[in-house]
């Protein structure tokens, strides 16, 4: 393949020395073989082999006939791995845009929920809402929702629900339960000091406070947060939000579930904090018409690529790359030129001119030949360089004559 020529053998096994290639013999029983490196603008990228179980005289007509054909494979290669980096990036143009469609429906769910909580005054009712959308989107069982006292060292429940396993007794026993945060190591003094979500995915049964302890065991949960009811920088209760089997809370579901207990605040004080969900709402949005775009492009090139590969005309090739650069980059006018057998001059093949050109100065374009080598201009640069030569701004004296 280092050579860049084929490799003709008559007889393989007079040839073959190396374990692997009698490994390859012994199974396929060969007697002669031929590779033909496959090369691709200048480069070999593979190679192509060929086997008979009979004794094959090739003479140099065959094997310049065969490597005329690995020089074909080359540009069918070269097209198939370009056909699937497309359709790999427009995999994961649908793939990101599955996941905006989910974060746009969560924050849309969300945004929803806490406007229906403003349309409410009864807290119960509010609650149960609230309860409905937790079991919904993380499996969330209980929730109890705790007000601060007027010293702001105790909690007192306002509003909860509890397992059908609870006795009447039990329930009003946790009712009138007043939890300490004062000066105490317990679930809800975390929450306090730090003014932040306090997330236990595994309970211990002495890890809180008496009343706390009392609480986790008949609830018999595994798992709890607990969200701070912020409201003008001042904590003024929680709500704890738990389950029986153990919650599995991203980062992300913390995020979401202390935007919603943000909202409680507000929303119990009767305040309205819409503004945030709004705005996640539109950066999904905008996230949405980004995959949108990009899975529009990858598609329209995929087509374009399929379509010039179907077709021979150069003249019709290039009215279709044509409409695909005016379409997409607002490009209006584009020449074709191919360098000739003394690779000193493009030659151009194919226009398309403005209008306001006259024929005679079109026809003139038609026939011109730019030299590129030993000369300084533009086509002169991107020939040497064999890179895109984009000019923003065009000056007059930056181009041969």
């Amino acid at each position: 393949i280092m050579d860049r020529k084929p490799f003709y053998v008559l007889d393989a096994e007079s040839v073959i020395k190396t374990e692997r290639g009698k490994y390859i013999l012994s199974v396929l029983n060969h007697k002669s073989f031929v590779i033909l490196p496959i090369i691709l603008q200048n480069q070999p990228i593979g190679t192509l082999e060929l086997f008979s179980q009979d004794f094959v005289s090739l003479y140099e007509d065959d094997l310049i006939e065969l490597s005329f054909l690995s020089e074909q494979l080359a540009g069918i290669i070269k097209r198939s791995l370009l056909m699937s980096q497309i359709q790999e990036e427009k995999e994961k143009a649908i793939v990101a845009q599955i996941e905006i469609e989910m974060q746009k429906k969560e924050t849309e769910d969300l945004n929803n929920l806490i406007k229906s909580l403003n349309e409410e005054l009864d807290l119960k009712v509010i609650m149960q809402k609230v309860l409905d959308y937790l079991k919904t989107n993380f499996n969330i069982q209980y929730f109890a929702l705790y007000n601060l006292d007027k010293e702001k060292t105790q909690l007192t429940m306002m509003d909860g629900n509890f397992p059908t396993h609870m006795s009447k007794e039990d329930r009003t026993k946790v009712l009138n339960f007043k939890i300490s945060i004062q000066n105490v190591k317990g679930v809800h003094a975390f929450p306090f000091k730090a003014k932040k979500p306090f997330f236990v995915p595994r309970i211990r049964e002495t890890g809180g406070t008496e009343e706390e302890n009392i609480i986790s065991k008949l609830y018999k949960i595994s798992s709890i947060i607990i969200l701070p009811l912020i409201l003008n920088h001042e904590i003024i209760g929680t709500v704890d939000l738990s389950s029986e089997k153990k919650m599995k809370l991203s980062k992300a579901d913390i995020t979401k579930l202390s935007i919603l207990g943000e909202q409680l605040a507000g929303i119990i004080h009767g305040s309205n904090l819409l503004k945030l969900v709004q705005e996640e709402k539109e950066k999904a949005l905008m996230l949405k018409i980004e995959a949108d775009v990009q899975k529009q492009e990858t598609e329209q090139l995929n087509n374009l690529i399929k379509s010039l590969n179907e077709d021979l005309n150069i003249n019709t090739i290039m009215q279709k790359v044509h409409t695909f650069i005016k379409m997409n980059y607002d490009i209006n006018y584009y020449g074709l030129a191919v360098v000739d057998k003394s690779k000193e001059f493009l030659v151009t093949v194919d226009t398309f001119s403005p209008e306001f050109i006259s024929s005679a100065d079109k026809e003139r374009i038609s026939k011109f030949s730019t030299r590129v080598k030993d000369v300084v201009g533009a086509h002169a640069l991107a020939f040497k360089s064999k890179k895109p030569f984009y000019a923003s701004r065009i000056r007059k004296s930056g181009m041969t004559q």
